[in-house]
């Protein structure tokens, strides 16, 4: 995904402000229950990245995490937004 400096990003209804780097993504998105689930569904999810990454011959330069709660459950809604670069 390729994101353009100061361009809004619409998603579920929602106008979400973009203040990230001009460049390339990889984006992982995921839910859980609670949020000591969120913490190892983003360790898979990472892990998951790193390996997809290097089967590309890519690296990860960083990462930005965004966390959204439902407000009528416990569910925990995340978003993985991860620059790459080639491996070196």
């Amino acid at each position: 995904m390729v994101i353009n400096e100061g361009v809004p990003l619409i998603s579920d209804g929602l106008v979400l402000e973009m203040n990230r780097k001009l460049r390339e993504y990889v984006v992982c998105r995921f839910e859980s229950e609670n949020h000591e689930q969120m913490i190892v569904g983003m360790g898979k999810a990472m892990k998951c990245t790193r390996f997809w990454l290097k089967k590309h011959g890519l690296i990860a330069d960083g990462f930005f995490s965004e966390m959204y709660y439902k407000s009528k459950s416990n569910i925990v809604y995340a978003v993985l937004w991860i620059p790459f670069k080639k491996r070196g």
